[in-house]
């Protein structure tokens, strides 16, 4: 178990990455761990990422179907539709930031620490 905050969770996904003895195919943590681009980077590498999110009524939820679409099941309810267009515009490069990690060229963390500057 490794506790992270927000800025730590890229640490997290260098240690899914790289740990040759437990092959995890989830990650979980708390609120703190919790990091928007951590949902999208384990998901491109393969990992579920299911954090315990304290508070999650009072946060913005976000779903990529139409909001008219939403399962009339679904426990949690989204509050708005992602905004697509930068998502594909930038498809490229996130697939290119995904094999970079992938292929241990760097690791999330080093890029995480560049972006987070």
């Amino acid at each position: 178990m490794i506790s992270s905050a927000d800025r730590e969770s890229a640490y997290v996904i260098d240690g899914l990455m790289r740990n040759n003895v437990v092959k995890s195919d989830i990650h979980s943590t708390d609120t703190r761990g919790c990091a928007e681009a951590v949902f999208g980077l384990t998901h491109l590498l393969g990992f579920s990422f299911s954090p315990c999110i304290k508070g999650i009524d009072r946060l913005t939820r976000h779903v990529f179907k139409p909001m008219g679409r939403a399962e009339d099941n679904w426990v949690i309810r989204p509050d708005k539709a992602v905004n697509e267009e930068p998502v594909h515009r930038n498809r490229d490069d996130l697939l290119r930031l995904a094999a970079t990690i992938k292929l241990r060229a760097s690791t999330a963390s080093d890029i995480f620490r560049r972006s987070w500057i």
